[in-house]
């Protein structure tokens, strides 16, 4: 799992972004490889190696992968990197999960973001206006629980599943930003304006993502659970407890 997650991130520091997400995981490989060569490795990719697939449609792991930017070429670069270094006689299961958020995750991501502002706002440490980015992007969210249970699924079936494997974690229903963020404000307890910050704003490579886990469902029998209203709400609660312990000690 340990890896640069940002996109945006990825641009402005690409060498910091391929040191962890390729030269980390090549480190481990070799490891595992000369002290537990039977191994199961599990590898928790991206969704966002497919890149530029995504404006063809849905995707699935028989998708060539076209990944548009640092991040998921280092990722795409580290599958095919573990395939060679690990033992033939390892297991290698690949997961490629889709935007997954929940309570404390990073404000450098949109939905956190949102979250942490609108809990600013309500408990007077910021005024009421809350800066967004490009809201027009369809994304195919998860839970993060979501995600982990995938994970916890794909060690469950342990020998069932093929020594050489990939699975896309994905819910297969994209829904536009700006949905989710409506649905945020709903749940706000103060009204909250929106404003376009241009500091914020960034093109996507894509306007849609929708990543099919059929194979992941077949195999282990997973699917998503938890519902975005539930993640928005405990990402809300999150922030409003740090937000409480900021304004107390002011």
């Amino acid at each position: 799992l340990a890896a640069q997650s940002s996109v945006a991130d990825s641009a402005r520091a690409p060498f910091e972004t391929w040191n962890s997400n390729f030269f980390g995981s090549c480190n481990l490989a070799r490891s595992l490889a000369r002290h537990a060569p039977a191994a199961s490795f599990i590898f928790a990719s991206s969704a966002d190696v497919y890149g530029r697939a995504f404006g063809s449609g849905d995707v699935t792991e028989d998708t060539p992968a076209q990944p548009l930017n640092a991040y998921g070429r280092s990722k795409l670069a580290a599958e095919r990197m573990l395939a060679d270094l690990l033992p033939r006689a390892s297991r290698l299961i690949v997961m490629r999960p889709t935007n997954h958020t929940g309570p404390g995750h990073d404000e450098r991501f949109a939905l956190p973001s949102f979250a942490a502002q609108i809990a600013r706002i309500e408990a007077g440490l910021a005024p009421p206006t809350l800066r967004i980015g490009n809201l027009d992007v369809a994304r195919d969210f998860l839970d993060v629980d979501d995600v982990v249970d995938a994970y916890l699924a794909v060690i469950g079936a342990g020998e069932a599943l093929p020594l050489r494997a990939t699975y896309n974690i994905g819910s297969g229903r994209p829904i536009v930003l700006r949905a989710l963020l409506d649905k945020m404000r709903a749940q706000a307890r103060v009204p909250v304006e929106v404003k376009v910050d241009p500091a914020r704003y960034r093109d996507a490579d894509f306007p849609r993502t929708c990543v099919i886990a059929n194979r992941l469902s077949q195999a282990t029998g997973w699917s998503p659970r938890r519902s975005l209203d539930g993640t928005i709400a405990r990402m809300l609660d999150f922030w409003r407890e740090r937000c409480r312990g900021d304004a107390a000690g002011r």
